[in-house]
């Protein structure tokens, strides 16, 4: 199967455009975003598509920005995409925030797409996240620890963020590009460019990457297709989860404010502990000043939940102020 076919069985598997969209592409000048955004070019016509692209200049790289800008530039010109710059300060934010780097550079990143969606008047954000994104981002969930929700992956579409590209992966995204080299601008005799940040290997997902998928890749050459089929089967199963999962909470709210939520008691005890659990992580998601309760909490009010009496109460749970009852 050819990569543009591929493509657009995902897209149509998905349901992911509709006549008349205008997407708005985040455009880094990797294989992955350039790629994405010969694709989407090509099904303008099929479409009726309108075609917008964002760089962002994270200010982590300044040595290779200006050429990666000025690529994604010509890109954008040779295709007719009009092209978007937004400047953000990542290390600024990284501080602010205590977060690391690379959360600090997602955040932001994710925050200028909607930015410029807005602004621009684009209906879809296109990220160019592959098979390989699909298959490190399972394994370091794996490794870290996580529960069926975060085995589920990278979701082909979530609200208006579409990612085309999630079923292909990266060696036939680079030699499609290889192939079709004559279409796009080259830098330096290459179709699309590198960021040097991708070869350091203290980056936990770049050391995954180059050491031991590549090792597995030996003994399994399908192994990324293998990983990303697993990630299919726990997101179709976390979806039908969290069916329950809304049919049982709308039987247990007692009363909801953004401060504290009442949950009856009773027929808590009786739930099996994997629903309890997302019962419990639903309630306090959905309860504005509860969402920094972590899985250590949720297991404790379980706890309480089983060995409680009627009548029982979880008050002052977080820092003397909140009441979960």
């Amino acid at each position: 199967m050819s990569l543009a076919d591929k493509v657009k069985g995902t897209i149509d598997g998905y349901a992911m455009l509709a006549e008349n969209d205008h997407v708005l592409i985040g455009l880094s000048g990797g294989a992955d975003s350039v790629c994405l955004a010969v694709v989407l070019h090509n099904l303008r016509k099929q479409f009726n598509l309108t075609i917008s692209a964002l760089y962002v200049d994270h200010g982590l790289r300044p040595d290779e920005t200006e050429d990666e800008i000025t690529f994604c530039r010509n890109v954008c010109s040779l295709f007719q995409i009009t092209f978007y710059l937004k400047q953000v300060d990542v290390r600024g934010y990284s501080t602010d925030k205590s977060l690391n780097i690379q959360e600090a550079a997602r955040e932001l990143r994710y925050e200028a797409y909607e930015e410029i969606k807005r602004s621009s008047g684009a209906d879809l954000i296109a990220l160019g996240h592959t098979a390989d994104d699909q298959a490190e981002t399972l394994m370091m969930r794996i490794i870290r620890g996580s529960g069926r929700a975060g085995l589920a992956g990278i979701p082909p579409v979530r609200g208006n963020i579409i990612r085309p590209l999630i079923e292909t992966e990266r060696i036939m995204i680079e030699e499609y590009l290889s192939e079709n080299d004559h279409e796009i601008p080259l830098h330096n005799e290459m179709p699309y460019l590198i960021d040097s940040s991708n070869l350091k290997e203290h980056y936990f997902r770049n050391w995954l990457r180059n050491t031991i998928i590549k090792e597995i890749k030996g003994k399994n050459p399908a192994v990324i297709e293998d990983i990303c089929r697993t990630a299919d089967i726990f997101r179709e199963e976390d979806k039908y989860l969290e069916i329950i999962v809304t049919k049982t909470l709308m039987r247990l709210i007692s009363r909801k404010s953004n401060r504290s939520i009442e949950l009856f008691v009773n027929p808590l005890e009786g739930l099996e502990k994997p629903i309890l659990r997302r019962v419990l992580r639903r309630a306090l998601k959905e309860t504005e000043s509860l969402r920094g309760i972590s899985f250590v909490h949720i297991e404790e009010i379980i706890g309480l939940i089983k060995r409680g009496t009627a009548g029982d109460s979880l008050r002052n749970f977080i820092s003397g102020k909140q009441d979960l009852r």
